[in-house]
C-alpha cells in the first residue's frame, strides 16, 4: 500500500519517461512479485473510507493512504486487481488513468475502458454498476433496502435524486424503486418542484423530468422501457392544464433534440398526447398554433408518421367537439398546404440589415439605381422580415414533399440538392437534420415515382460526404454533450445511417484526442448493429489501428453477424489487433465466440493469451478446459511465460472442474533435486486452484 501511495505521487509530479515514476514502478513490481509467490493476484477493494484487502482495511484512519483511496473511489472503481505478468507499462498506465478527472474519465468511457485504450491488460479494475433491485420487495426485507422506510417522503427523494445525480449507486438503485412507482413520482413532482403545497411551474417539472430520463440512460437497456413508462405514466397522472402545457409548450418541442425525453415521449400512444393536446382549445390563434407545433412535433420525433398522427389529431378534435373552422385551421398549420412567411414585429430601432442596405445605395452605380432594381426589393424585404438561409432551405423542402407535379418537383428539387450542405457549412446543425427528417420522410410518400424517390435519398446521402462529416465531427467537439447543436448532430448522423459509417470511420482514423476518439467508436457503434456487412469489408485495411477501430465497434455489437469478420482478425499479424479481437469475442454469447477464446489461448503474444484465459475464466467456458491445462503446464507456443500460465490456472480453479486436479497437482510437485522447479507465482496460484476445486468437490459442485 505504500509503494502503490508512493507510485502514485511520482507519476503525478514528474513525467513517467523520467527516472522517479519509473524507479518508483520498479519497486513496487519488486513488492507485487513477492505477492505473487503466494497468491496469483493482488485484489485490493475500494471503499470511499480507505482500501480493503481480503475484507481487512488498510492503514485505516490515515490520511495519506484514505486519500488515495478516494482517487480511485471518485473515479467509479470499486476493485483493482494485479495479476501476475505485470510489466512497468501496466503500472505507469494505470496510474496515468488516474491522473484523469473523473469528468475527464467519464467523458472517455470509464476506467476499465482506458485500461483498454493503453494496452493495459496486467491491472484491471471493476466499476460501480446500477443495477434493477426488486421495487416491491418487503418494507423488512433483508438486502441493500432494509429498513429504508417505503414509500420515502418528498424530503427523502430529494435525498434520492440528489445522489443518484451526484452519481452514488445506491441511489441510483434507489431511484429505480422510484420509478416503478409512477404515483409516488406523480406526487413528487405535485408537491416539491416549486415548493410546498403550491403548484408547480411547467419549467420546473421538465428540468427534473429530463434529469431523471438521463439517468434511465445508464440503465440496462432491457430495462429501460419499463423505467421511461414509469416517468410517463407520472407525467400523464398530473392535473389536466399543467400536463397539457408541460406536453404542448415543452416535452414535444425538447424530445426533437433530446433522446430521453424522446424515449419518454414514444411510451404514451399518439391518440393518448393527441388527446391531451386538444383538451381546452380554444378559438384563437394563439392556442390554434401551438396545438399545431406540438402535432408537427409529434410527428417529427418518430412515434408515428405524420399521416397518422394527424388523423389522431382530426379524431382527437372530433371527440372534444372542436368546432370544423378550429379543427382545420390547426391541421392546416400542422400540415400545410401552401407556405406562408409570417411577418416579424416592427421595431423603430434600425438593424444591422437596414444599414448594409443602405451602404449599397450609396455605392455608385452604372445604370439604375439599386433601389429600383426587383431583386434589390426582393433582398430588403427577405432581410426585413429576419428571414434566414435555415427558413429559405425549410421552405424549399416543404414544397418538395407538398407539390410532386414532375416539373414544379425537378425545379424546387434542384435547388433543395444545390444548398442542402450549405446548412452544415453555416452551422446550421438543426436546420440540416430537420430537413434531413423531413426528406427521408417524404421519400415513403407513394405518389412519388421511383426517380424522384432516388433524388431525395441522394440529397440526404450527399449529407454523408467526408467534408460534411467532418463539419458534424468539428460541431461534436465543440459544442458540449446534451446541447442543442450537439444534439441535432447526433440526430443527423442517425438518420443517415449506413452511408455515414465509411467517412466516419476514415475520420475516427485521422482523429488523435483519445476522448473524441472513444466519443466517435461509441457513436458509430450505435449505427453499426445495421450495417455489420459494410464494417466487415475494413477488417482487411492495412492500417492496423484502423482495424482495431473497427474490431471494437464490431464487438460493440454483441452480434453474431460479427464473428466471421473477426474470426479473420483473430489472425491478424498484429497482436494490437488480436488482442481487441479477443476482448471483443468475449462480448458475444455463442457456441463460435468460446471456440474462437479457447484458439487465442495459443497467440504467440503472452499478454494475448493472458486475456484469453481471463475471459475463460470469467465466462466458465468449460469446453476450453483441455487447452488451458495445456497453457498451465507451461505447454504450447507462446505460453509459457508467468502471467498467462497462472490466468490459464486462476481460470481452472473458477471453472473448478475436479477431472483438473492431476495436472494442478503435477504443477505443484514439478519440483526435483536436479532441477529448480516451477516458479513460485505459478505454485502459488496451483495450490490456491487445488483448494477451490477440492472445495467445489466437497459442496458436490465438482465434475
Amino acid at each position: 500500500m505504500k509503494q502503490l501511495v508512493v507510485t502514485h505521487k511520482a507519476v503525478g509530479l514528474y513525467p513517467t519517461t523520467s527516472a522517479i515514476p519509473r524507479e518508483s514502478a520498479a519497486a513496487l513490481l519488486g513488492t507485487l512479485k513477492s505477492i505473487f509467490e503466494e497468491r496469483g493476484e493482488a485484489r485490493l477493494q475500494v471503499t470511499k473510507d480507505g482500501l480493503l484487502f481480503e475484507g481487512l482495511p488498510i492503514f485505516a484512519g490515515q490520511a495519506a493512504y484514505a486519500g488515495f483511496a478516494m482517487e480511485l473511489y471518485n473515479r467509479n472503481v470499486s476493485e483493482v486487481r494485479f495479476h501476475a505478468g505485470v510489466a512497468e507499462k501496466d503500472v505507469l498506465g494505470f496510474f496515468e488513468i488516474l491522473k484523469m478527472t473523473p469528468a475527464e474519465l467519464l467523458g472517455a468511457g470509464g476506467f476499465e475502458s482506458q485500461l483498454w485504450e493503453r494496452e493495459v491488460d496486467a491491472v484491471t479494475v471493476s466499476e460501480v454498476s446500477t443495477k434493477i433491485v426488486d421495487a416491491d420487495a418487503p418494507e423488512g426485507a433483508e438486502g441493500e433496502f432494509a429498513g429504508e422506510p417505503w414509500p420515502p417522503d418528498t424530503q427523502r427523494i430529494d435525498e434520492i435524486l440528489a445522489g443518484a445525480f451526484g452519481g452514488r449507486a445506491r441511489d441510483q438503485r434507489m431511484l429505480v424503486r422510484v420509478l416503478r412507482d409512477p404515483g409516488l413520482l406523480r406526487g413528487y413532482f405535485v408537491e416539491t418542484l416549486a415548493g410546498r403545497g403550491t403548484r408547480p411551474a411547467e419549467s420546473e417539472v421538465e428540468s427534473h423530468l429530463a434529469s431523471i430520463a438521463h439517468l434511465v440512460k445508464n440503465e440496462l437497456p432491457g430495462d429501460q422501457p419499463e423505467l421511461y413508462r414509469g416517468i410517463a405514466e407520472a407525467l400523464l397522472g398530473l392535473e389536466p392544464e399543467l400536463r397539457r402545457n408541460l406536453l404542448r409548450d415543452r416535452l414535444l418541442a425538447d424530445a426533437r433534440q433530446d433522446d430521453a425525453l424522446a424515449a419518454v415521449v414514444r411510451q404514451m400512444k399518439v391518440e393518448e398526447i393527441c388527446e391531451i393536446l386538444v383538451e381546452g382549445l380554444a378559438e384563437g390563434e394563439a392556442s390554434v398554433e401551438g396545438v399545431s407545433r406540438a402535432i408537427r412535433n409529434l410527428a417529427l420525433i418518430s412515434l408515428a408518421g405524420r399521416d397518422e398522427v394527424i388523423e389522431a389529431a382530426g379524431l382527437a378534435m372530433e371527440a372534444a367537439g372542436v368546432d370544423g373552422g378550429t379543427a382545420g385551421a390547426v391541421l392546416e398549420n400542422a400540415a400545410p398546404s401552401r407556405l406562408v412567411v409570417r411577418e416579424r414585429p416592427k421595431t423603430d430601432e434600425e438593424t444591422p440589415v437596414d444599414s448594409v442596405v443602405k451602404l449599397i445605395n450609396l455605392a455608385p452605380a452604372p445604370g439604375t439605381h439599386l433601389s429600383e432594381d426587383p431583386h434589390v426589393d426582393m433582398l430588403r424585404e427577405e432581410a426585413r422580415l429576419g428571414v434566414t438561409d435555415a427558413d429559405v432551405m425549410g421552405s424549399l423542402v416543404t414544397l418538395v414533399t407538398l407539390d410532386v407535379r414532375p416539373e414544379p418537383f425537378a425545379t424546387v428539387m434542384s435547388m433543395v440538392e444545390d444548398n442542402l450542405g450549405l446548412l452544415l457549412e453555416r452551422d446550421e446543425y438543426e436546420a440540416a437534420a430537420d430537413a434531413a427528417a423531413a426528406l427521408t420522410e417524404a421519400e415513403k410518400d407513394r405518389r412519388l415515382s421511383t426517380a424522384q424517390r432516388r433524388r431525395i435519398k441522394n440529397a440526404v446521402t450527399s449529407l454523408a460526404r467526408a467534408d460534411q462529416m467532418r463539419a458534424i465531427n468539428r460541431a461534436m467537439h465543440l459544442f458540449p454533450a446534451g446541447s442543442r447543436e450537439h444534439l441535432a448532430c447526433r440526430r443527423l448522423l442517425e438518420l443517415l445511417g449506413g452511408v455515414a459509417i465509411d467517412p466516419l470511420l476514415e475520420l475516427l482514423a485521422e482523429e488523435q484526442d483519445m476522448q473524441a476518439r472513444k466519443a466517435m467508436v461509441d457513436l458509430i457503434s450505435g449505427l453499426a448493429p445495421g450495417f455489420i456487412e459494410a464494417l466487415t469489408d475494413h477488417v482487411q485495411d492495412r492500417r492496423w489501428y484502423f482495424v482495431r477501430n473497427v474490431v471494437s465497434i464490431l464487438g460493440n455489437t454483441r452480434s453474431t453477424e460479427a464473428l466471421p469478420a473477426l474470426e479473420r482478425t483473430l489472425r491478424h499479424v498484429d497482436p494490437r489487433v488480436r488482442r481487441e479481437t479477443i476482448r471483443s469475442v468475449a462480448s458475444i454469447k455463442d457456441l463460435r465466440a468460446e471456440q474462437m477464446l479457447g484458439a487465442a489461448l495459443s497467440d504467440d503474444d503472452p499478454a494475448n493469451a493472458t486475456l484469453a484465459a481471463r475471459y475463460i475464466g470469467l465466462l466458465a467456458l468449460r469446453s476450453s478446459i483441455p487447452t488451458l491445462e495445456m497453457v498451465a503446464r507451461g505447454e504450447g507456443r507462446g505460453n509459457r511465460e508467468v502471467g498467462p500460465r497462472v490466468e490459464a490456472i486462476e481460470a481452472l480453479g473458477r471453472i473448478a472442474p475436479a477431472s483438473s486436479l492431476a495436472a494442478l497437482e503435477q504443477i505443484t510437485e514439478k519440483k526435483g533435486l536436479l532441477r529448480r522447479g516451477e516458479p513460485k507465482e505459478v505454485v502459488a496460484a496451483a495450490e490456491t486452484a487445488i483448494a477451490q476445486v477440492r472445495l467445489r468437490a466437497r459442496a458436490g459442485g465438482g465434475s
